[in-house]
């Protein structure tokens, strides 16, 4: 698809998505609507579709309609088939990477937040769980500031010489934790319910031999979580901070009593992330 012709094709735009002047510039036809209100017949005639995290696209949604180009403001798209865009010659995009900062100052705030900073300062590891774009980071920015961090990905193959590498175990065995994987079902390393019973047991024996409590944050996926072990955790002492968890929106709550901070899945959300997320797609 050639930049200059998008001009004469018609859009489908989620209203939650900033018309930054890069994008406006490209932009027709365009309809501008509420990303749970994207449906078969609003994308029927549609060209070029970008949504954000709550709509699910896939061959329900596009099947029969004309839409040559998908595009989502986010870095996950565990709301995309993207192998079904792929069967049908649908291009696509994500965002990958807009939002990494945003997440960033959402982890050192909460670490902040539960107490856990100083200790930080003074030696205790950071475990981090996932090493894409918003892992990499986070590594960078808690290395820059002269703490100490560990991290897991069995995925990560191009693996920086400046980041420590840990086993999974030595990861949970951290006295915070933070959880940045990517939610998927490709085996061998599916990440569905990556935090289950064997892994809390792993946490709960390191945190039974440590003095302080330990720091468990997930602005990730809630699904990488089963929720036994967010119950088995947060019985245990563990302070939780939660911008996702499994089974969200809803959270019963003696679950939330328990939690030291919960957000409603908006680590991302800052304003520069939008915008930039604009700019990339």
């Amino acid at each position: 698809m050639q930049l200059l012709e998008t001009a004469r094709l018609r859009w489908v735009v989620d209203e939650a998505i900033p018309q930054t002047p890069s994008l406006k510039h490209l932009m027709g036809e365009t309809t501008i609507v509420s990303g749970r209100e994207i449906t078969p017949s609003v994308v029927a005639g549609t060209d070029i579709l970008l949504v954000r995290a709550v709509t699910c696209v896939d061959k329900s949604l596009l099947e029969g309609s004309c839409v040559q180009f998908v595009g989502t403001a986010t870095t996950g798209v565990d709301h995309v088939d993207t192998g079904w865009l792929e069967d049908r010659g649908i291009a696509f995009v994500n965002a990958a990477g807009a939002n990494s900062n945003s997440v960033v100052e959402y982890v050192m705030s909460a670490i902040a937040v539960a107490g856990y900073f100083p200790g930080v300062l003074h030696g205790d590891p950071v475990g981090i769980i996932g090493l894409g774009r918003i892992g990499e980071a986070l590594a960078r920015r808690l290395l820059q500031l002269g703490a100490q961090v560990l991290v897991y990905d069995p995925l990560r193959l191009d693996w920086p010489l400046d980041i420590p590498r840990g086993s999974y175990e030595a990861v949970l065995r951290q006295p915070v934790i933070t959880l940045h994987a990517n939610l998927h079902d490709r085996a061998p390393n599916e990440s569905r319910g990556l935090l289950g019973d064997r892994e809390v047991s792993i946490m709960l024996d390191a945190f039974n031999k440590r003095d302080r409590r330990g720091l468990f944050i997930n602005s990730a996926r809630g699904e990488l979580i089963s929720f036994p072990a967010v119950d088995a955790l947060s019985k245990a002492g563990f302070s939780l901070v939660l911008d996702t968890w499994p089974g969200e929106p809803k959270l019963c709550s003696t679950s939330l009593r328990r939690c030291d901070w919960v957000s409603p899945h908006i680590a991302g959300h800052s304003l520069c992330a939008k915008y930039r997320a604009s700019n990339m797609l």
